[in-house]
């Protein structure tokens, strides 16, 4: 049986000379949704090639053909170029690769580095019963390292399927990790493992480690679920005495209450948090947050370049994702934004909800921008606050009632909910006209408020000089009935 331990580079160490320079890779597969733990690994990969001037390559792990969606490849180069994280070289397709797949192959048959597996998936999986019964590590038993060349010769002339399983030897490897430093692993809890499927395909194993060799990574980050494969794919690259990358196996994205975050969490993926008004430049922001600490939180894409440190990464194996500190981040861009970005972002938004605003100009959702900045977390929450514009106001008993309007009726000598008592000031005149005028008696803060329940039927909202701005034409003879 074959014997070796490997040692891989220390944090800080230089890169072997034969890989000349920094590369990366994204390397997602087109069989579902761009969810976060993607679009974390994602930009830390993008920041990293970034900082150290490197190079930062998309490649499309296609090879399972049973559960690759056609629309999938398009949606993760739109999600990209949203986030902005653009890729200098790319898209690669692991389909088009299946000559290198198969060079690589017949060099490990001919270093007689892996063997034909006749086992079915029944019979792997009686054998896998037998051994959770017994209370054994479920894991394959070589049965078909030990057959005999005439046996296989007879199995192949009668068609029989088979895979290649790659013999793991004995003995320990040895690599290092970014964040958790030297790593060792007794290969007796490792199985032979396949690097084909019964169809001629190979596996995500095996495609991804030759692809990796092939295009020089430097380094390789993604999620700590990968730990296992990782242990398996630096067989193959010793197979091939090629250079081993850097690893780091990224901290698996939990909820607050510790579990891995699924699809019945919000914010699983990326669509839910664009659906739900987040910007781009707060995902990033927030998704940078996580797992490493800055001098300042609220940064952009060239600021969190600059400020990441590569050199103390963190090493625990899961990180919480909190919704409302994402929410806070993304209220903190709201605020950020140039008015005109943030005009552009909501409009979508306002469409949607108001079609009949699609003919509106720049300038009016620039003043909707204005208007509800300072009261919003997320772009969706923006319709709701400006249909009192759509649609006259329902102004409800519990509102007209609070105390709130019988101070303000009060403080303007007016009997409670009598409001046609200040009819006689408003009726015909348009806002902007009262924010100009004199008021003679009458205090202006308390009107205001007044007024801003008659216009939105909200106690609180925009402040009035803005709402001016988006409804000057109302006139409140109208609201007033």
């Amino acid at each position: 049986m074959r014997y070796f331990t490997l040692k891989g580079l220390t944090k800080g160490d230089k890169l072997n000379s034969n890989i000349p320079k920094i590369r990366v890779r994204f390397a997602p597969s087109p069989t579902g949704i761009m969810h976060l733990g993607n679009v974390r690994a994602a930009l830390l990969n993008f920041l990293f090639a970034r900082q150290k001037v490197g190079t930062f390559i998309l490649r499309i792990e296609d090879t399972d053909f049973q559960r690759n969606l056609d629309s999938a490849v398009e949606q993760i180069e739109k999600d990209l170029s949203w986030l902005n994280l653009k890729y200098d070289e790319g898209p690669y397709f692991q389909s088009k690769n299946f000559s290198s797949y198969q060079e690589s192959l017949e060099y490990l048959i001919e270093k007689k580095l892996v063997y034909k597996c006749f086992c079915t998936p029944e019979i792997l999986a009686r054998k896998k019963e037998k051994q959770v019964a017994l209370k054994q590590a479920p894991r394959y038993d070589k049965t078909c390292l030990k057959l005999d060349e005439k046996t296989i010769l007879e199995k192949v002339s009668q068609k029989i399927p088979f895979i290649w399983r790659f013999e793991v030897p004995e003995g320990t490897l040895e690599f290092r990790d970014m964040a958790k430093g030297s790593m060792s692993f007794n290969l007796a809890n490792f199985s032979d493992f396949a690097i084909t499927r019964s169809d001629s395909s190979f596996t995500f194993i095996f495609a991804n480690c030759v692809d990796d060799i092939k295009m020089k990574m430097s380094h390789v980050f993604r999620g700590e679920d990968h730990l296992s494969n990782t242990v398996m794919q630096v067989l193959i690259y010793k197979a091939f005495s090629a250079q081993i990358p850097v690893f780091w196996h990224l901290p698996i994205i939990c909820n607050l209450e510790g579990s891995k975050l699924s699809k019945r969490d919000f914010g699983f993926s990326l669509n839910d948090l664009k659906k739900a008004g987040f910007l781009h430049q707060a995902i990033t922001n927030y998704l940078a947050l996580i797992g490493n600490s800055f001098k300042e939180e609220i940064m952009d894409l060239e600021s969190i370049v600059k400020n990441y440190d590569f050199q103390n990464v963190q090493s625990a194996s899961t990180v919480k994702y909190d919704e409302q500190k994402l929410r806070w981040v993304n209220q903190q861009w709201i605020q950020k934004l140039p008015i005109e970005e943030l005009a552009k972002e909501i409009k979508p938004f306002i469409i949607e909800k108001y079609p009949q605003s699609l003919d509106f100009d720049a300038s009016w959702f620039i003043n909707i921008a204005e208007l509800v900045r300072t009261d919003i977390f997320t772009l969706k929450e923006v319709p709701e606050l400006i249909d009192f514009i759509f649609k006259e106001p329902e102004i409800n008993k519990e509102i007209s009632e609070s105390e709130i309007i019988f101070t303000a009726i009060d403080k303007l000598n007016i009997p409670k909910l009598e409001f046609e008592k200040i009819a006689n000031f408003l009726e015909n005149k348009k806002l902007e006209d009262i924010l100009t005028q004199e008021i003679v008696d009458i205090n202006k803060k308390y009107l205001y408020q007044l007024i801003r329940l008659l216009v939105t039927g909200k106690i609180r909202g925009p402040q009035i000089p803005l709402l001016a701005k988006i409804v000057p034409h109302k006139e409140f003879n109208y609201l007033l009935k």
